[in-house]
């Protein structure tokens, strides 16, 4: 069905640049005008396929789109990991949790810090990221096989977030609070929005990150929230990792603290909050399409 209706438009299409005389019908004196036009190169054949320059795709030959247009669907950092990427709403979001080691202009983020160092970086107000032990507790054993960065990805601190040189990759943004509501917003209310951001599954079954219950996941927008947990500012310890997905925001609540949103596994809520910028949180990166 398809091709027969490429061919009654290519039909159309070249019935219509035939009849130079506009009559509705194609003659004699047509026919030799369009061989005419053949002869000196003016004939202009519609061609049909994708015409957003912004597409993978692109044929910058095409005078008519098809429908076919490509677009990534994957975002690579400073330090070559690539990331996959949903759109939702007027919003493009990374569907994995950010582990970048580096700032956009190449400079380091601090890392592998002690307890004690990290409790001390409000002192200096220095951005830092920290990886949960994979045998810090029976979920990292579970789920983390060695590395909890490649499953979880890195949590960073708030003063790595309001770093001036960048966290996220060209073109992208930490997103700020009214990002995050507008999100929200999009999947109805507070109150509903974590089902359809939540990955789905439980480690108790072996096919997910979450405890159970993991209630109302359905990770129908693809976002695949997991729960990356949390590195506490004041001891430096880590908590909540396969109960919490705790996310920040690039907006501050005050000078000391940020806006953040939380999922939970015992709810199918997302919470809005503010917590000290000493706080190690999981990062998304978004990119706003218009």
């Amino acid at each position: 069905m398809k091709k027969m209706l490429f061919v009654i438009l290519t039909i159309t299409s070249i019935q219509a640049q035939c009849d130079w005389n506009d009559d509705g019908f194609v003659d004699v004196l047509d026919v030799v005008s369009t061989v005419n036009c053949i002869l000196s190169d003016c004939w202009q054949m519609d061609i049909y396929g994708c015409t957003d320059p912004e597409a993978i795709n692109y044929n910058p030959d095409a005078t008519i789109d098809d429908g076919s247009c490509e677009y990534e669907t994957t975002v690579t950092d400073i330090d070559g990991n690539a990331y996959s990427t949903v759109t939702i709403g007027d919003q493009e979001w990374m569907a994995e949790n950010l582990k970048v080691t580096h700032y956009r202009n190449g400079d380091p983020i601090p890392g592998d810090l002690t307890e004690d160092e990290w409790t001390h970086l409000v002192d200096s107000e220095t951005g830092a990221y920290a990886v949960c032990p994979w045998t810090n507790d029976d979920v990292s054993l579970a789920t983390c096989a060695g590395d909890c960065s490649e499953i979880y990805g890195n949590l960073y601190n708030g003063y790595a977030v309001d770093d001036e040189r960048g966290i996220c990759p060209e073109g992208w943004l930490v997103p700020r609070d009214g990002d995050w509501q507008e999100l929200v917003d999009y999947l109805g209310d507070n109150d509903i929005a974590g089902g359809p951001l939540k990955a789905t599954g439980t480690v108790e079954n072996g096919d997910g990150l979450w405890l159970d219950p993991n209630y109302g996941a359905t990770n129908e927008t693809g976002f695949s929230a997991i729960p990356g947990g949390e590195r506490t500012c004041y001891n430096g310890a880590y908590y909540t990792m396969g109960t919490a997905g705790r996310f920040w925001s690039s907006t501050e609540h005050n000078s000391n603290y940020n806006w953040s949103r939380e999922l939970y596994c015992y709810s199918s809520g997302i919470n809005r909050s503010y917590y000290g910028k000493g706080t190690g949180y999981s990062i998304r990166c978004v990119r706003l399409l218009d």
